[in-house]
């Protein structure tokens, strides 16, 4: 199938764009959160424990590449299993 060719090029460093893209995405809701957190209107649970205050603040800070990280994780895994059948279907016609 000609037409499904054009999808079979992966992006170049498609990891590092996941992973920065979800950062940047998150960075709004992560800093609404925080200042949330900061005032003490929320708290951060993190083990169990409620955090309240500067504590909570950072901690939502320094969460947020972790969730990242792991979101990119499995997009990236998503996409080079279908990429991978992609590829094999193509292959096959």
């Amino acid at each position: 199938m000609k037409y499904l060719e054009q999808f079979e090029r992966k992006p170049e460093n498609l990891f590092g764009k996941l992973f920065w893209n979800m950062l940047f995405c998150l960075a709004p809701i992560v800093l609404f959160v925080s200042l949330f957190v900061l005032a003490g209107v929320v708290p951060m649970n993190f083990n169990d424990e409620l955090y309240y205050g500067p504590v909570g603040f950072v901690l939502v800070i320094l969460l947020a590449p972790f969730i990242s990280l792991g979101w990119a994780i499995v997009i990236w895994l998503y996409y080079s299993v279908g990429n991978y059948f992609l590829r094999l279907f193509n292959k096959l016609l």
